[in-house]
C-alpha cells in the first residue's frame, strides 16, 4: 500500500508497519554493528593545518564513546532493544481491559479500571496451544477463541487454525465445517456482538455458528480460490480499501450479517517467481505465485453487497450500488460498509465511489424493507482531487443520536479546506439529511474515535492548529446548535504529550491515551466524566526509558521552508549529538523521502530508527521534508499533486535540500544523499533524475515504483486518473522514471528490491534496470530472492548494504 496519512510503508524502523510508530516487524536479529572504516581527508601539499578553518567530519565511522554517553549501535536498532511497548489491550466493557500480560506464552488477563483488580481471563483448567498467537473473548465472555498455527498471506491477511474454549471448563472445540473432518484453516473468524455466535470464512465461503459449540452452517457456496471471494477481500481491496482481512459485518443485535463478494474473474494474474532454499531438490524448478492484481485501466473486481439472516441462510437481500453513480460491472468502489444501530431496525451505511474515486455517495439502507429503502446522506465530489473516505463513519449508540452519522469531511476555512467532523441528521420522515460541521479551523481531524451521545461529546484525533507535526486527542460538543464548537484537548494536559492517540471504553467512560512522542511513549487511563482526570498509568516503557540513559542521541530540529505559490514545507533534522553548528565542521546529510499523496514524515512521534542510528553513531544529519502533496496542511497542499506524480513532491525535495545546504553552514553540500522506500524509492530516484545542479551526490531506492502503469489500479487511479489518451496518459508518461534515465548517468545510484514483492512488483525495478543498461549507465543493484516488500527476513544484510553504499558515496568529494 502506497496510501499515506502517516502510515505509508515506512520500513526505517523495525516494528509492524501499521502500528503507531509507522515501522516494520523484525524477524532476524543483527549481530554487533560492523564498524565503518575511517575515511581520512587528504590535504593538498603546502597547506598546513594552521590555515584549515573548516573541518569535514570523518564520516562513516562509529562516533566515539565519551564521558557524555555511549553511541547507539546497529544492533540497538535491529534488535528492537529500544522499541517501546504499545497499548496492548482492548476494552471489553466500560471499565475492563482484555490483554496479554506479556510473558513468553499467551496469558490473557482482564483488568478492571474501577476496582484496580486483575484476574485471569481463562479458567485454571484452560491450557493454550504452544503455537497459539491470539485469544479473543465472545461477547458474553463464556468462550474464548484460540488462534494457532499462523500462516501469513498478504499484508493483513493470514490463515490459522482455531479452537473454541469454554472459559469455565477448559473444554476445547475445534473450528470445523461440514463434510471435512478435523480442524480447518480459516481466513477470518468474527464473534457476533451478542452471545457466543460467530461467523468465519474457509475456502472463500462463509459459515456461521449460532453459538460456539453449535454445528457450522454454510452461508455461501460460490467461493473459488483466487477468483470468487465471499466475506474476505481480494488482494487490491485488502491493500487499498479495507486495510484489513475481513469483508463481513454483524448487525448490532446479531440478527443480520452483511458481506461483500469480490468477483475477480476478469482481473488479470500477476506472476511472481519463487526460487526456494539453496541446495534443495524440491526447488530444482522455479515455482510461480499467481495473484489477481488489477493495474491502471485493467478490469477491477466486480463487487456485490449482500445481507443475510444467518439463522436462515436462504434469506438473502442484495444491496445494489446507488443510482447517482454512473457504473459498469467493475467501475465502482465499495469503500465503506457499516451497520447503524438505528430503531426499529439497524440500517446499513454504505459509501460507494466511482472508479477514479472523485465522486462518492453515502447512503443509509433499510434492508428489512422489501424492496430495500435507501436514503442519500451525502453526495461528495472532488473535481480537483479525490474523495478520502475509506474509514467508517461514527454513529451514536444512545438515544440522543439515533439515525445520525458523523463523517470526516473537508470544510472550508478561509481560502483552503481542512478535514473536520460533519454531523448528518435526518428530518422527521428520514428522507433527507442535513449537515452541520462540529469543528472548524486550520487543523485536520485525522480520526473520529467515538461519539458519546449520552453525554454530548465527540472524541477525535487532530493536528494542532499551526503545527501539522503534532497530534492531539480532543473532544467537542455534539450539539448542532451553535456549532462549530471549540474543542477541549485531553492530551494537552499530559506531560510532554505532542503526539497522541487514544482508545475509548465501551460506553466512553474512560480513555486509554497514549503519548507517542516526542519522548519515550507512555499510556495513561483517563476518566472522561466531568473534567477529564488521570486515573492510572498503564504503560511507562521504563525499560526503554532507562536503557536510553547514558546513550548519545541526536537532537531534533524543526524548520519550515517557503515553496512556490505560498506553500510551506515542513522540515525535520536529526543532528548528531553535540554537533558543532558554527560552520567550522561540515556534516554529510541524508534525506529520507516518502513523498506520497496525503503522507507525512515530519512529526513529534518518537522513533528509534535507522536515521537515529546514523545521526548518533555516524555523525550524519538525517533529514525529512514534507512538501506539496503531504498530509495535515489542508486540501490545497495535498491536492496540489493530483494527476501530477513525480512533479511538485519531487521538486520540493530538491529545492528544500538546496535551501538547507545554502542556509545551514554545518551541512556539507558536497556530501548530500537521498533515499526512500516504496513511493519513497520512486521519489528518491526521480529526485536524482530531476536534479540538474547536483544537489544530491547519490541516491538509494528500495522497492520503488518506476512506472505507474505497473502499480495497482485503485491506488494509482485515485491520484492519477486513467492511463488513456482521453484522460491522463500524458501524466503517466511524465511520471515515468524510465524516460529520464539519462540524467542518472553521472550519479551514484543503488537499486534494491525483493523478488517476491506482491505490492510493488520486482518488475518495476527490472524495467528501470533495462532502461539504464540499454543506455550504458552504470549503477548498483541488490536483489533479495523470495523477499517481499519489507525485505523482513534479511534486514541485517539490507542495512549493511545501504551503509556500505552510503560510505562510498560520502567518501568521494
Amino acid at each position: 500500500m502506497l496510501r499515506g496519512g502517516g502510515s505509508g510503508y515506512s520500513p526505517v524502523s523495525l516494528v509492524d508497519p501499521e502500528d503507531d510508530y509507522g515501522t516494520m516487524e523484525l524477524v532476524t536479529r543483527a549481530n554487533k554493528a560492523r564498524r565503518w572504516k575511517i575515511l581520512g581527508l587528504l590535504i593538498a601539499a603546502g597547506i598546513t593545518a594552521a590555515v584549515l578553518t573548516t573541518v569535514l567530519v570523518l564520516v562513516l565511522r562509529k562516533a566515539p564513546d565519551d564521558a557524555r554517553g555511549e553511541a547507539l549501535t546497529m544492533d540497538d536498532f535491529l534488535s528492537r532493544r529500544f522499541t517501546p511497548r504499545q497499548f496492548n489491550a482492548s476494552w471489553i466493557s466500560d471499565s475492563e481491559l482484555f490483554y496479554d500480560d506479556g510473558t513468553s506464552s499467551l496469558n490473557p488477563v482482564i483488568y478492571d479500571v474501577n476496582s484496580k483488580q486483575r484476574r485471569q481471563a481463562l479458567g485454571p483448567s484452560v491450557h493454550l496451544d504452544l503455537q497459539a498467537f491470539q485469544t479473543e473473548l465472545s461477547a458474553d465472555s463464556k468462550y474464548s477463541l484460540e488462534s494457532y498455527s499462523y500462516r501469513s498471506l498478504y499484508r493483513h491477511s493470514y490463515i490459522a487454525l482455531y479452537n473454541l474454549i469454554d472459559v469455565e471448563t477448559g473444554v476445547k472445540t475445534p473450528l470445523t465445517i461440514p463434510d471435512r473432518p478435523g480442524p480447518v484453516y480459516a481466513q477470518v473468524v468474527v464473534w457476533a456482538p451478542v452471545g457466543s455466535a460467530l461467523t468465519f470464512v474457509v475456502g472463500n465461503d462463509i459459515y456461521y455458528r449460532s453459538e460456539a459449540t453449535a454445528a457450522s452452517v454454510r452461508i455461501t457456496a460460490t467461493g473459488v480460490q483466487d477468483t470468487i471471494y465471499n466475506g474476505v477481500p481480494d488482494w487490491v481491496y485488502e491493500e487499498e480499501v479495507l486495510s484489513g482481512n475481513k469483508a463481513l459485518w454483524f448487525a448490532p443485535d446479531g440478527s443480520r450479517l452483511a458481506y461483500v463478494t469480490y468477483n475477480d474473474t476478469a482481473v488479470p494474474f500477476m506472476t511472481l517467481p519463487y526460487y526456494g532454499r539453496p541446495g534443495e531438490l524440491l526447488f530444482q524448478y522455479t515455482r510461480a505465485y499467481n495473484i489477481r492484481y488489477p493495474k491502471p485501466g485493467k478490469p477491477n473486481p466486480e463487487v456485490t453487497l449482500t445481507v443475510v439472516d444467518p439463522a436462515n441462510p436462504s434469506a438473502k437481500v442484495g444491496v445494489p450500488p446507488p443510482m447517482l453513480l454512473n457504473h459498469g460491472s467493475d467501475s465502482l468502489i465499495l469503500a465503506v460498509t457499516q451497520w447503524v444501530p438505528d430503531t426499529p431496525n439497524p440500517r446499513l451505511l454504505t459509501v460507494w465511489m466511482n472508479r477514479v474515486q472523485n465522486h462518492a455517495v453515502v447512503e443509509l439502507v433499510d434492508v428489512h424493507a422489501s424492496p430495500v429503502v435507501r436514503v442519500v446522506v451525502a453526495e461528495l465530489s472532488e473535481p480537483d482531487g479525490w474523495v478520502d473516505l475509506f474509514e467508517n463513519g461514527v454513529t451514536a449508540e444512545g438515544a440522543g443520536g439515533q439515525g445520525s452519522v458523523l463523517l470526516p469531511l473537508s470544510h472550508a476555512v478561509d481560502d483552503d479546506s481542512f478535514r473536520h467532523i460533519a454531523r448528518f441528521d435526518p428530518n422527521e420522515d428520514r428522507t433527507k439529511y442535513t449537515r452541520t460541521d462540529l469543528t472548524t479551523g486550520a487543523f485536520v481531524v485525522t480520526s473520529i474515535l467515538a461519539w458519546d451521545s449520552d453525554n454530548g461529546y465527540v472524541y477525535f484525533v487532530s493536528t494542532k492548529e499551526g503545527d501539522p507535526g503534532q497530534s492531539l486527542v480532543q473532544r467537542v460538543r455534539d450539539d448542532p446548535k451553535g456549532a462549530p464548537h471549540v474543542p477541549e484537548c485531553l492530551s494537552c494536559n499530559l506531560t510532554n504529550c505532542m503526539y497522541a492517540t487514544a482508545s475509548l471504553s465501551k460506553k466512553n467512560g474512560y480513555v486509554a491515551l497514549t503519548c507517542a512522542g516526542p519522548d519515550v511513549p507512555y499510556t495513561a487511563i483517563l476518566s472522561t466524566k466531568g473534567s477529564p482526570s488521570r486515573v492510572m498509568d498503564w504503560e511507562q516503557n521504563d525499560a526503554v526509558r532507562h536503557g536510553l540513559v547514558g546513550k548519545r542521541l541526536p537532537t531534533k530540529k524543526r524548520l519550515t521552508a517557503d515553496l512556490p505559490q505560498g506553500f510551506k514545507a515542513e522540515v525535520m533534522l536529526w543532528l548528531p549529538p553535540d554537533a558543532d553548528l558554527s560552520g567550522s565542521t561540515k556534516y554529510p546529510m541524508l534525506v529520507d523521502v516518502y513523498g506520497g499523496p496525503n503522507s507525512f514524515r515530519v512529526s513529534e512521534r518518537f522513533a528509534m530508527d535507522w536515521g537515529t542510528f546514523l545521526s548518533a553513531n555516524k555523525s550524519v544529519i538525517y533529514a525529512a521534508i514534507d512538501g506539496r502533496g503531504s498530509a495535515n496542511k489542508g486540501d490545497k497542499t495535498v491536492f496540489s499533486i493530483n494527476r501530477r506524480f513525480g512533479t511538485y513532491e519531487v521538486e520540493d525535495q530538491i529545492n528544500v535540500t538546496r535551501h538547507l545546504q545554502n542556509t545551514l553552514p554545518y551541512v556539507d553540500a558536497s556530501r548530500t544523499a537521498i533515499w526512500g522506500w516504496s513511493y519513497g524509492g520512486y521519489a528518491s530516484a526521480m529526485a536524482l533524475a530531476e536534479d540538474t545542479s547536483n544537489v544530491f551526490k547519490c541516491g538509494m531506492s528500495v522497492a520503488p515504483v518506476t512506472d505507474w502503469i505497473y502499480y495497482d489500479s485503485i491506488y494509482t487511479e485515485r491520484y492519477m486518473g486513467l492511463p488513456t489518451e482521453g484522460d491522463n496518459r500524458a501524466g503517466y508518461r511524465r511520471a515515468q522514471l524510465t524516460n529520464k534515465v539519462e540524467n542518472l548517468r553521472h550519479k551514484l545510484f543503488l537499486l534494491i528490491h525483493g523478488t517476491l514483492d506482491d505490492n510493488v512488483h520486482y518488475q518495476q525495478s527490472m524495467i528501470l534496470s533495462r532502461a539504464l543498461e540499454e543506455n550504458d549507465i552504470l549503477f548498483r543493484q541488490q536483489t533479495y530472492p523470495d523477499e517481499e516488500h519489507g525485505i523482513v527476513q534479511l534486514q541485517k544484510h539490507l542495512y549493511h548494504t545501504l551503509e556500505n553504499f552510503l560510505g562510498e558515496c560520502f567518501a568521494e568529494f
